[in-house]
């Protein structure tokens, strides 16, 4: 330093040694600066004094001005970091299956100091890596948001005949089984047939059939061969996904062939004649593509009704006759390529393609169809370059899909295309400690219908949805997230925007546990069925059921009119039924019954009663009944649009003892503007003191004098009118039609529609457990409660209506299980399931099922002593045969056993 004052005095003695003295500053940097120091360490494991290789080391500046600095551990565990400038700074090392460590340090100005960092570990399966939650790649433990994740290896170890049976252990999920490989999937209830308000994604693809809105598993490409994780996030996702994720997102996501490269095939057979195929083939060409082939093709004979069950006995009744035997036979196949290539290990472009096809029963809201051959291809490329992705596909079903009702004996036709692009990207900035992803996706759906589904709207059906979104993840301390999120989307249909915030805090006061607390707010467009339908799905003899969308509303005659059953009585004002038309309908029962040949000169009393039929007068005031509930004014018919759901949520998720994983979930829900399923809306008219009133009016019409040649008298005519009006008094004569579905030329239509109604508030909670006892010996538990399962005219502030929605799922639903596993040899495992009774209220699917427990097993063996790659394991679903129905209208389910062979090379 002495030296250095030396110089500075001499430097205005001359321009010589002022030159001097900047070459030694050049030459010395040290001499006119401060002392950068170093930092170094040794990255172990906790607990087993080893080092780690390969440990990500970030050195992060408090200061935003100060560089942030990186590097990874050696074969030795050791890093060093160089030419630090002093200050306080965030030191963080991660290390894959590791918790993450965020340490403070102070570097002192010229000062090498030593770190040294041990890190916990926290092994893959208890905290995996995910997608869904946040639409970017962040660890579970960190996700704001109730996640589940099934790996490869737990799909795998069971033989089912769907993959996604494998979600009935998952918690808050409601499943339930309909067919030998079909089910109804959805989370946190409002389970129904079509499954549409938990959004379904395969491959980051919208998995839904395109024109149906209808997630039919049993045809996607989910393969258990081909998976390599399934991702449930529980809860709203509007901020991120759009309309129609009121519940949460199920994402499949398939194995890709730079990661999973070999050939595997399976050959599943067992009871119920089922039997299935499937071979998957992948690699690698020239490091940079890659390819694979997933084909599968299944067979079997469904659960079956049974004529002589007290219980089936009403299916049958509702069917057309000509239908009253089921086809049971179902098949599905499909077949699945891919191609990616990788132009650097950030940078990736994927083609995937597909077909699939099924013959089976398919539900729906208004009844059951038989679908044979149905099909449907998609394709879709993928663009992934470091935090850019992007995202465009189709999906189609081809002309010659039909589904084959069984209530009416009517073809519907689908040959619908869906196309989706998507873009997103991502940056961080402050130093890492505040993530930016922002993207928007558009989809078109175009509907094609034969004028089958869609009928007069079939000209002017398409429409055309999309949104931005902004998620911001903050991360103002190592221990605090807080996440930030807003969509806003636009509906062609609706002609307006829909905004849908999210906000989320995560907190983590030790490693390895986070606590969070969330709100949501999403929204569900009406589908397009709600929109367009219109077609005819039901026919009592009196009246037709016709299916038709509420794109403008509908509306009733003030003051409301009757449009009777009786034949020729057409529409008049007045809910009830005019006594001069009831007098002549009771005539004709008389002498259509025989009643009075047994009355003197009754060839001349009949002509005598029908020439009076001119002056009976009078009106039989009668009520409105809907579903089955006499009402006090009809139900307002404004056009349907989008409904609302708020969504708070307080959850805990913590790895113990580095061995269970434990979830807990407490949320709160509010819809507003609750959009229904397809409701018959239309009312029917009764008349029950029809009987009184036409014996009054008959006993004032008639006198003694001239009834006395019959042996009859006006008090004994009248009570035979009374007694004859019986069945008029005791089922519908009318219905009240709205001004627009009226049609003086046609049977009179009850109208089933879409409608917005009511409030409905709910508490739920949700908890599960994943215990890993040891290498080879894991278990679970699972529970969800809900505090309301049906919601009635007074629960919806719908008072007088008779409106009910349902959740249908049920209040109280528990899993838990046991399973034992080796790398090498046997494997074993039991699981029981019990779900709770509960009501259902899905379009013709009304009732109440009741509680149900069933117990499954697994038993598997390894052969890789013997053959390398070869596998049998057997399934045993409900071992005790417990015959239960998990759907109102579905079949009965009991007792399944499959063995699989599985060979992969």
């Amino acid at each position: 330093m002495h030296g250095l004052h030396f110089l500075i005095t001499q430097i205005t003695k001359a321009p010589r040694v002022a030159m001097g003295l900047v070459v030694l500053l050049a030459l010395f940097p040290q001499l006119g600066q401060a002392q950068k120091s170093s930092l170094q360490g040794i990255v172990r494991a906790s607990g087993e004094n080893r080092p780690l290789e390969g440990a990500h080391v970030v050195l992060e500046a408090t200061r935003r001005d100060a560089a942030t600095s990186t590097t990874t551990t050696d074969t030795a565990g050791r890093y060093l970091l160089e030419g630090i400038e002093a200050g306080a700074y965030i030191l963080r090392v991660r290390y894959v299956g590791y918790e993450e460590r965020r340490l403070p340090i102070t570097i002192r100005e010229g000062t090498p100091q030593t770190r040294d960092v041990d890190l916990i570990r926290v092994p893959v399966y208890l905290n995996p890596i995910l997608v869904s939650a946040s639409r970017n790649q962040e660890k579970m433990l960190d996700s704001p948001a109730a996640i589940t994740v099934l790996e490869a290896e737990t799909l795998e170890k069971e033989v089912l005949p769907s993959t996604v049976a494998a979600l009935r252990t998952v918690t808050g999920v409601d499943i339930a089984q309909v067919g030998l490989d079909r089910y109804h999937v959805s989370l946190r209830g409002f389970n129904d047939t079509f499954a549409s308000r938990t959004l379904t994604l395969v491959d980051y693809r919208r998995a839904a059939f395109p024109g149906l809105v209808l997630n039919a598993f049993s045809s996607m490409p989910i393969a258990s061969l081909d998976i390599a994780q399934v991702e449930v996030v529980r809860g709203p996702g509007s901020a991120l996904y759009g309309g129609g994720v009121e519940q949460g997102v199920i994402h499949f996501l398939t194995k890709d062939p730079f990661s999973f490269s070999g050939t595997s095939a399976q050959l599943t057979a067992g009871g119920h004649d089922f039997w299935q195929g499937a071979f998957r083939h992948a690699g690698v060409w020239h490091d940079r593509l890659g390819y694979k082939l997933v084909g599968s093709y299944s067979q079997g004979t469904d659960w079956a009704f049974d004529a002589t069950d007290p219980d089936d006995e009403p299916r049958f009744a509702s069917l057309n006759e000509a239908f009253r035997d089921y086809d049971y036979g179902i098949w599905k196949g499909y077949l699945l390529g891919e191609v990616a290539y990788r132009f650097s290990p950030a940078t990736t472009l994927t083609a995937q393609g597909g077909y699939t096809t099924i013959k089976q029963i398919l539900y729906s809201n208004v009844g059951e169809n038989q679908v044979d051959g149905f099909a449907s291809v998609f394709g879709q490329i993928r663009f992934q370059a470091g935090q850019t992705f992007a995202l465009a596909s189709l999906s189609q079903t081809p002309k010659e899909a039909h589904l084959l009702s069984y209530r009416t004996n009517r073809a519907n036709i689908n040959h619908s295309s869906e196309v989706n692009v998507q873009v997103q990207h991502m940056v961080e900035f402050l130093q890492q400690r505040a993530t930016l992803i922002a993207g928007a996706d558009v989809r078109a759906l175009l509907l094609d219908t034969g004028g089958t589904l869609h009928g007069r709207n079939e000209a002017d059906n398409d429409f055309v949805e999309g949104g931005v979104y902004l998620h911001t993840a903050l991360h103002p301390t190592h221990r605090l997230d807080v996440t930030l999120a807003s969509r806003l989307d636009y509906n062609t249909v609706l002609d307006r925007t829909v905004l849908s915030p999210r906000a989320a805090v995560v907190f983590k006061p030790v490693p390895a546990h986070s606590i969070r607390l969330t709100y949501n707010r999403a929204f569900s467009m009406p589908n397009h069925g709600a929109f367009f339908l219109d077609n005819v799905v039901g026919n009592t003899g009196d009246f037709v059921l016709r299916l038709r969308g509420n794109r403008e509303g509908w509306s009733y005659p003030d003051p409301l009119h009757t449009t009777s059953f009786l034949p020729g009585l057409g529409r008049y004002a007045g809910v009830g039924l005019p006594l001069q038309a009831a007098y002549q309908s009771t005539v004709e029962a008389l002498v259509t019954g025989g009643i009075l040949h047994a009355v003197p000169n009754a060839e001349a009393l009949i002509a005598h009663l029908e020439a009076r039929i001119p002056e009976i007068s009078g009106f039989s005031e009668g009520e409105l009944v809907l579903n089955g509930q006499v009402i006090d004014r009809v139900p307002t018919l404004d056009p349907v649009k989008e409904s609302i759901t708020h969504t708070i949520e307080l959850g805990y998720k913590g790895v113990l003892g580095n061995q269970v994983l434990l979830n807990l979930d407490a949320y709160y829900t509010r819809k507003k503007d609750f959009v229904s399923r397809g409701l018959r809306l239309t009312p029917l008219v009764t008349t029950p003191g029809v009987g009184q009133d036409l014996h009054d009016a008959v006993a004032g019409a008639f006198t003694d004098e001239e009834l006395a040649s019959f042996g009859l008298d006006r008090s004994a005519l009248a009570d035979l009118f009374e007694q004859a009006a019986v069945g008029l008094a005791d089922t519908p004569i009318g219905l009240i039609e709205t001004i627009e579905n009226y049609d003086p030329d046609t049977s009179p239509e009850a109208l089933v529609t879409f409608i917005n109604f009511g409030d409905l508030d709910f508490f739920g909670f949700d908890a599960g457990l994943e215990a890993h006892l040891s290498e080879n010996l894991q278990m679970f538990l699972q529970y969800s409660w809900v505090s309301h399962t049906l919601f009635d005219e007074e629960d919806l502030g719908e008072p007088g209506t008779g409106l009910e929605a349902a959740l249908n799922a049920p209040p109280h639903k528990a899993t838990g299980g046991i399973t034992y596993r080796k790398d090498r040899g046997w494997q074993a495992g039991a699981a029981g399931r019990y779900v709770d009774a509960f009501e259902v209220r899905s379009g013709v699917h009304q009732g109440r099922l009741d509680a149900y427990f069933v117990l499954d097993l697994h038993l598997g063996y390894e052969f890789s002593s013997y053959v390398r790659g070869l596998q049998l394991d057997v399934t045993v679903q409900n071992l005790f045969n417990q015959r239960h129905r998990e759907y109102v209208g579905a079949p009965k389910v009991g007792r399944l056993m499959l063995a699989r062979l599985s060979y992969s090379f």
